[in-house]
């Protein structure tokens, strides 16, 4: 990461993506796991498959990265760097921290159209 800064200079934004593994609206992978294990055994939930949840994360993450921030015309402009940190939480649910150095043409657009959206 200091390499990074020394580099491209300090990050220009900071994303945490989350699952959402607990609602009714979680994608639905986690219901075909969870139909899964319950086969395998009934009092068992996809909260045993760690390996497995942490991938299928990590598909998510990926592929929002790949159709969302990493394209030219991304959301949040042209992406010259970045960097995912994956954290698990107290209860073992897996996170993403995103660090993201926004190109010089479109961080002054980028950072207007943030701010615009904070109430």
């Amino acid at each position: 990461m200091l390499t990074m800064v020394q580099e491209f200079g300090m990050p220009h934004l900071f994303l945490t993506l989350t699952t959402n593994e607990m609602t009714q609206s979680r994608q639905h992978e986690f219901n075909d796991m969870e139909h899964l294990v319950k086969q395998i055994a009934t009092n068992m939930s996809w909260k045993y498959c760690h390996v497995e949840y942490v991938t299928l994360f990590h598909f998510h993450v990926d592929m929002f990265m790949h159709q969302h921030i990493l394209i030219d015309s991304g959301i949040l402009g042209k992406i010259k760097e970045y960097v995912i940190c994956y954290e698990l939480q107290h209860h073992g649910y897996v996170h993403a921290h995103i660090i993201l150095w926004v190109d010089d043409n479109d961080l002054e657009k980028v950072t207007n159209e943030i701010v615009a959206f904070i109430p």
